[in-house]
């Protein structure tokens, strides 16, 4: 078993999450232009665009305060989904306003300002690289995580999570650990898709969008410890 390095990890991440978020960008410019020269008004004229807030998190990461913004579930969300956004670079945690404003069924939202963009502090040159978006981006998770378990565990002292990342052969795992209550999550039921999701009720798609995007999904309980085990094929 060998641990993938944050740095691949960081790069794959922040190149994907930057063309995607450019790509969006200039297809919402094209579709302006478009429409502007067919005359026609523009349905989303009136629309807030990057006014939507959520609430305030600020995570010191290598001195530079990180502007961290969390819009909570509308639901009820046993499988406990979490979707953390990244922006790409030129950009802030606004160009996601529809998809904050869309998903909040979905599961926890979490957007954030990377250092020297939107509302995050200013740093030098120097450290404005996609290694240092990777260690922001573990400093941000950290504290997501903490807070959660935290307010998951309450008053309880003894409570813990472990979550790990590894590769063996072409697998890669995610795996999570707590001394929790006995919980399957897989278990639950996950709603198929019918119809368009402004028709559907809310609720239900958590555990699809978990099971769409890995590949195997196990659960165990061994020695009073809940395990779950999400695998991604890399080939």
């Amino acid at each position: 078993m060998s641990p993938p390095h944050i740095a691949d990890v960081a790069r794959a991440v922040g190149v994907a999450a930057g063309l995607m978020a450019v790509g969006a960008a200039a297809g919402v410019v094209a579709e302006r232009a478009v429409v502007a020269k067919a005359g026609r008004a523009d349905r989303e004229g009136d629309e807030p665009f990057g006014h939507l807030r959520g609430q305030p998190l600020t995570v010191e990461s290598d001195g530079t305060m990180l502007h961290v913004e969390v819009e909570p579930c509308t639901r009820a969300n046993p499988e406990g989904i979490t979707v953390v956004f990244c922006h790409g670079y030129a950009l802030n945690q606004d160009c996601w306003h529809y998809q904050r404003r869309d998903l909040r069924a979905l599961g926890d939202l979490v957007f954030w300002d990377q250092r020297s963009h939107g509302r995050s502090g200013r740093s030098v040159a120097e450290t404005n690289t996609i290694d240092q978006l990777g260690r922001d981006l573990k400093v941000v998770l950290d504290e997501l995580i903490a807070n959660t378990f935290m307010h998951g565990c309450g008053e309880q002292q003894d409570g813990w999570l472990k979550v790990s990342l590894e590769r063996r052969d072409n697998c890669l795992s995610l795996i999570f650990e707590d001394n929790g209550e006995p919980f399957d999550p897989l278990q639950q039921e996950s709603e198929e898709i019918t119809g368009s999701l402004a028709d559907r009720p809310i609720g239900g798609l958590g555990l699809l969008l978990v099971k769409s995007l890995t590949d195997v999904q196990q659960y165990h309980r061994a020695e009073d410890r809940n395990i779950l085990v999400l695998c991604k094929n890399l080939n």
